[in-house]
């Protein structure tokens, strides 16, 4: 997978997308485009998606190996196989559908035109040429007994 879906498997692995336990499924991702909330109503943000190009050969139940550099690192219980309306996820999560926004453009003419969610089951997790902290381990590092609010613009890991 490309970086990006490395990191999102790192971070389904470790809880940094709890309560999620893997890509979304179609209604949770549509839920979640259109309210950015999940179907159990807490929020988030943005959906977490595994995209691909194809589908051929693949069908709902199928369990998918996700490796990253060579290393198997999950597997993947599709449970849902969608082709999503990719102008209106651009539009809703992102206030445009221009292809002059970068992540836009990303979204519409790179991603693969379907996504497969499902639970993600760990291997072994993603490493990467640089340093990435898992929740516990950052939160390890904040000061006891004192409220911390972060927001995380980009590059979550």
């Amino acid at each position: 997978p490309p970086p990006f879906q490395a990191c999102d498997v790192f971070c389904l692995l470790h809880g940094a997308f709890s309560p999620l336990q893997g890509f979304m499924e179609e209604t949770a991702y549509n839920s979640v485009v259109k309210d950015m909330r999940l179907p159990e109503k807490q929020l988030f943000g943005l959906p977490v998606t595994l995209d691909v190009q194809s589908i051929a050969g693949l069908k709902e139940g199928d369990k998918i190996l996700l490796k990253w550099e060579g290393k198997e690192v999950a597997v993947l219980e599709a449970s849902s196989i969608y082709k999503p309306n990719k102008v209106v996820e651009a539009k809703e999560c992102y206030g445009t559908s221009s292809l002059e926004h970068p992540t836009v453009h990303s979204l519409i003419a790179e991603l693969g035109q379907y996504y497969i969610g499902g639970k993600v089951h760990g291997l072994e997790s993603p490493k990467f040429k640089y340093v990435v902290q898992t929740p516990a381990e950052v939160r390890a590092t904040l000061p006891e007994g004192k409220n911390v609010v972060a927001f995380q613009n980009r590059n979550p890991i």
